[in-house]
């Protein structure tokens, strides 16, 4: 049984062949393809955080890619209050910062470090530290929306309608509590 996690892999969300090779004792070897029309991962259905994890992936299959992902980053964070938050701010004027001081050639660390940044910038942007049980409703609904004009796969519509009902739990509790308490909120 082999259990991998590869959401963050630059293969995610798409096809591949998976060829499995295995040796017995004896010295025999079998081999297996098969195709996988997706490789399961986390799906972006926010668009710059999409667009981030594009990148991402750009710098992850060929390193000779860091000037133009600089170049595609610098226009993102102008000022911290653009919308993208503070954390997401920094961390994008970090990997702008690695990739333009490696301008020929970044290393395997700074592509890790890139990599990692952006894939945390993507998720703060998709899933974002949403506060109140109404701003969390709000965005699964949008993520929803989003989705279904993407054409997900049905497996994730009923992933994202669960995520909306749970939200719309917490909503509904959170103003049972209030009127509970004698809170107009």
């Amino acid at each position: 049984v082999l259990l991998e996690d590869l959401s963050e892999h630059p293969f995610a969300n798409l096809p591949i062949t998976l060829t499995l090779s295995v040796i017995d004792d004896a010295g025999q070897m079998a081999t297996a393809s098969y195709d996988v029309a997706r490789l399961p991962g986390q799906r972006f259905f926010d668009p710059p955080a999409n667009g981030l994890i594009e990148l991402r992936r750009d710098i992850l299959w060929n390193r000779e890619t860091a000037p133009r992902a600089a170049r595609l980053l610098r226009p993102l964070p102008h000022r911290p209050d653009d919308g993208l938050g503070l954390c997401v701010y920094l961390g994008l004027r970090a990997a702008i910062q690695r990739l333009e001081s490696a301008i020929d050639f970044i290393s395997i660390e700074t592509q890790e470090d890139v990599a990692e940044i952006l894939w945390n910038a993507a998720l703060e942007l998709e899933f974002g530290e949403l506060d109140s049980a109404l701003e969390r409703l709000q965005r699964a609904q949008e993520r929803l929306a989003e989705a279904m004009r993407q054409g997900a796969s049905d497996e994730e519509i009923a992933e994202l309608m669960q995520e909306m009902r749970e939200a719309m739990d917490d909503y509904m509790q959170e103003l049972a509590d209030n009127t509970e308490f004698g809170n107009d909120t």
